[in-house]
């Protein structure tokens, strides 16, 4: 008897959002990752366009999530809301490095002392930006 073995390519956007899927073991979300457009998960909201993750929301979450969440996975990502979420370190840094951002809510994270990475003026499609609530530090990048 011959074992055969098959190859599957999974685009990089697909994994991410499996990835987060992972997340929320008692949700129940559809398999046919190509075909969600809209897909409620429990505590998490995600807005896909043609396979690609468009819009996350996260609002008033365990800050463990965050930890496990790469925000360079979405590269389609155009809108982000993850207000009063303790967001911190490196997380911001990264969330400056997606150049389709068009709104970023952030308030209310309390990153005392922090200041704006530097990567945020690689958002240049950017027309709303919510830092409220965050004690950040230090200026906001000129191309801002």
């Amino acid at each position: 008897m011959r074992k055969t073995s098959s190859i599957i390519s999974i685009p990089v956007h697909t994994l991410a959002m499996l990835m987060m899927l992972s997340f929320m073991l008692a949700s129940q979300c559809p398999t046919d990752i190509q075909g969600l457009y809209y897909c409620y998960c429990g505590w998490n909201h995600f807005t896909c366009n043609n396979a690609s993750v468009v819009e996350i929301d996260i609002f008033r979450r365990d800050e463990s999530v965050l930890k496990n969440l790469l925000f360079s996975s979405f590269p389609s990502l155009e809108r982000l809301e993850i207000s009063k979420s303790n967001l911190e370190g490196n997380s911001l840094h990264q969330i400056g490095l997606l150049k389709n951002l068009t709104y970023i809510s952030v308030s209310w994270n309390y990153n005392t002392g922090d200041t704006l990475p530097v990567s945020f003026t690689n958002l240049t499609r950017l027309e709303y930006l919510d830092l409220s609530g965050n004690n950040l530090s230090g200026n906001l990048p000129s191309l801002l």
